[in-house]
């Protein structure tokens, strides 16, 4: 398959599954990076919504990086080291959490992919998971800037099945909500869309598989 369908076909797949064990290692990476970046933000002294928008110019960069490394021959590396960085988030998420039932099944699973990735000699399974990985970050900008705050504004509640299936409720972008003058909705229109350029466009010209 050409780089850019199997990473939208990745992109569909994965923002429909978002809140399913299924997606939860992809998102565990996307909310490492986001959370990993707030926190320092915050840290540093910045206003929460200033934070929020350093957040998500933190997770642009990492998403555009990764892109890039996949278009070369390192592209193999980008599966098993995000795989090991949500393996580490997942845990720690678990211990502070509460949530070691849950998280106990995705982490193995994101450990042995990681591990798994690094042996086999075709590049296509590491194709298709790293290019998952990639994706999620996207899925996650689409839920914080699209799905919850318009979820919000006409007051709908998410779907939600214990410990299987639960859709993120908070995003940063409702915190944005007022920076600059803008409208939390707006700023989540010009977030998604900044994040859907790379996706579209540095998703070219990238190995078949």
């Amino acid at each position: 398959m050409n780089s850019r369908p199997r990473a939208l076909v990745l992109l569909v797949v994965l923002s429909a599954l978002w809140g399913s064990l299924v997606a939860s290692p992809f998102r565990a990476f996307a909310e490492l990076c986001r959370f990993g970046a707030d926190s320092l933000g915050r840290a540093f002294g910045l206003s929460a919504p200033v934070a929020a928008l350093v957040a998500y110019i933190f997770v642009l960069a990492v998403l555009i990086a990764l892109l890039l490394v996949s278009r070369s021959k390192a592209d193999h590396y980008v599966a098993p080291l995000c795989a090991l960085a949500a393996f580490g988030y997942q845990i720690v998420s678990a211990v502070l959490g509460g949530h070691a039932f849950t998280v106990a099944i995705t982490t193995s699973v994101s450990l042995a992919l990681a591990l798994a990735f690094l042996l086999p000699k075709s590049r296509r399974p590491a194709m298709w998971l790293g290019d998952a990985f990639t994706m999620g970050l996207v899925a996650l900008v689409l839920y914080d800037a699209v799905v919850i705050p318009v979820a919000k504004k006409l007051d709908l509640t998410l779907p939600v099945v214990k410990d299987w299936f639960e859709v993120p409720t908070t995003s940063l972008v409702l915190g944005m909500d007022k920076l600059w003058s803008l409208d939390a909705l707006l700023w989540g229109g010009i977030v998604a869309f900044v994040f859907l350029i790379p996706t579209v466009f540095l998703t070219v010209d990238r190995p078949k598989g």
